[in-house]
């Protein structure tokens, strides 16, 4: 492993690029030269940042939230997370009568509830989900926005009025917007994941109709506040996704002197 270069001031940004070189190194030097495109004074100021910063991607499912944080947090070399696991979790050691919200599909299999489901209830039950699981996401994004390393989180639970709630300079949200046309291919090949159903077609529009709705309001909500979204139109790759938010990182550690 390289040691820190007493011969740069941001030795630990010496540190990273060494360790993406010795890996692109076993690959075409093509790729060598376009990841060194991106040792610029930006990006190092970016990985040295003090104190760390939490990055949060939300989006509908299927927009590519996990794909991104996790290459995200390759480029930052950071810590990475999906919240949608901490979901998981909660539902195991709770009960649906101690938190209804987090059990509002228990004994329906996921392609029975979203067959049957009109998609107002659908709907209506997301939120419930959203804002039954928000204390407990919180809690973890506070703790690491104490942290000692950048993280980046991912997770479709989140919104972004619960962002700007925290009132935390070091969290750092992102949105994936997705085109409608692009959103209902991506969601017609995880509609698979659903189960089989009575009526596919069914199950698939109600959920669309889901996705679309939380599509917009993410959308509608960023820009209330202020915050990135990136759009999707299916030309942008997840690289060209990890520069814009890089650039967006960049910038928010030079203007609060991070």
């Amino acid at each position: 492993m390289a040691k820190k270069d007493p011969r740069h001031a941001e030795g630990f940004y010496f540190y990273f690029e060494h360790i993406k070189l010795l890996v692109l190194d076993r690959k075409s030097h093509a790729l060598v030269t376009v990841e060194s495109n991106l040792q610029t004074s930006q990006y190092k100021r970016m990985i040295s940042m003090t104190p760390p910063i939490v990055v949060t991607i939300g989006g509908p499912l299927g927009a590519g939230k996990t794909t991104l944080c996790f290459a995200l947090a390759r480029r930052l070399n950071s810590l990475a997370m999906t919240l949608d696991d901490i979901v998981v979790a909660a539902r195991a050691i709770t009960t649906p009568e101690s938190h209804p919200g987090l059990h509002l599909t228990n004994n329906t299999p996921a392609a029975d509830y979203f067959t049957n489901s009109h998609p107002d209830k659908l709907i209506s039950d997301a939120k419930i989900q959203q804002e039954t699981i928000w204390p407990g996401m919180e809690r973890v994004i506070r703790l690491r926005a104490k942290g000692t390393k950048t993280m980046v989180i991912d997770g479709w639970f989140l919104r972004p009025s619960q962002i700007a709630g925290l009132g935390l300079d070091n969290v750092l949200p992102f949105w994936l917007n997705v085109d409608p046309v692009v959103l209902e291919a991506r969601e017609r090949e995880l509609s698979a994941e659903l189960g089989e159903s009575t009526d596919h077609e069914k199950m698939l529009q109600n959920f669309l109709k889901r996705s679309f709705w939380h599509n917009d309001l993410i959308c509608r909500e960023a820009k209330k506040f202020g915050q990135t979204v990136l759009y999707q139109n299916g030309d942008s790759s997840v690289d060209d996704l990890c520069e814009i938010a890089l650039e967006r990182i960049a910038a928010h550690s030079q203007f609060t002197g991070s």
